[in-house]
C-alpha cells in the first residue's frame, strides 16, 4: 500500500495519476516520464481561455496513459459489483497498485469532496485504503465498502522497467 508520505511527493494532475505515481516511484524513475507529457505554455492558456477547466483538462496525457502507451505498465479497468471487487483486491500481490472509484457516501464526515464526479481511492485486499484528497487512510468493513464503491477498479502491474519514452521536446 502506498503511504501518505508518497502521495505528497508525486506530481500530478488526477487522483489516479497521484496514486499512480507514488506507487510507480517504487519500481521505475517517473522523472522518464513527464517529458512525454508536454503541453506549451500558448497552447495551455489557448484552452483555458476557451472554457477548459482543471478539473477534466485532457489536453497534457496522464503519466499513467503515457506509460500504459510505451508498456511499462499494464492497466486493467474493470467494471463489477461490490462482490467481485472484493474478491478482485483481495487476490492483489503487493506489488499490484489496486484502485476503486467511489460514490459521494464516501465524502460523508469530511468538509470538502473532490472536483470531478469520478474519485478513485487506493486499496489492498484487507480493505485498507488512501486517499489523496482529501489526505485521509483507513480500513473498511465489508459493508462500509459496499456503502462506498461506485462500480469500477483500475489494477496497473509493471510491465518492462526498461523502457524509456522519447521526450517530446527533443
Amino acid at each position: 500500500m502506498i503511504t501518505k508520505q508518497e502521495l505528497v511527493k508525486a506530481l500530478y494532475l488526477s487522483c489516479v495519476e497521484n496514486y499512480f505515481l507514488a506507487w510507480m516511484n517504487r519500481y521505475y524513475d517517473v522523472t522518464n516520464l513527464y517529458g512525454a507529457n508536454f503541453v506549451s505554455l500558448g497552447q495551455l492558456f489557448d484552452d483555458f481561455s476557451h472554457g477548459a477547466t482543471y478539473e477534466n483538462y485532457c489536453t497534457i496525457p496522464r503519466l499513467q496513459d503515457v506509460a500504459e502507451e510505451y508498456g511499462i505498465v499494464k492497466h486493467e479497468y474493470r467494471r463489477c459489483n461490490v462482490r467481485e471487487a472484493m474478491r478482485l483486491l483481495s487476490a492483489l500481490p503487493e506489488d499490484v497498485l489496486g484502485l476503486v472509484r467511489v460514490n459521494s457516501n464516501f465524502f460523508i464526515g469530511y468538509k470538502r469532496a473532490s472536483w470531478r464526479e469520478d474519485h478513485y481511492i487506493c486499496m489492498n485486499g484487507a480493505l485498507q485504503w488512501i486517499n489523496q484528497y482529501p489526505l485521509s487512510e483507513g480500513q473498511y468493513t465489508e459493508e462500509q465498502f459496499s456503502i462506498v464503491y461506485d462500480g469500477a477498479s483500475s489494477l496497473y502491474r509493471m510491465a518492462d522497467t526498461n523502457v524509456r519514452p522519447p521526450d517530446i521536446l527533443t
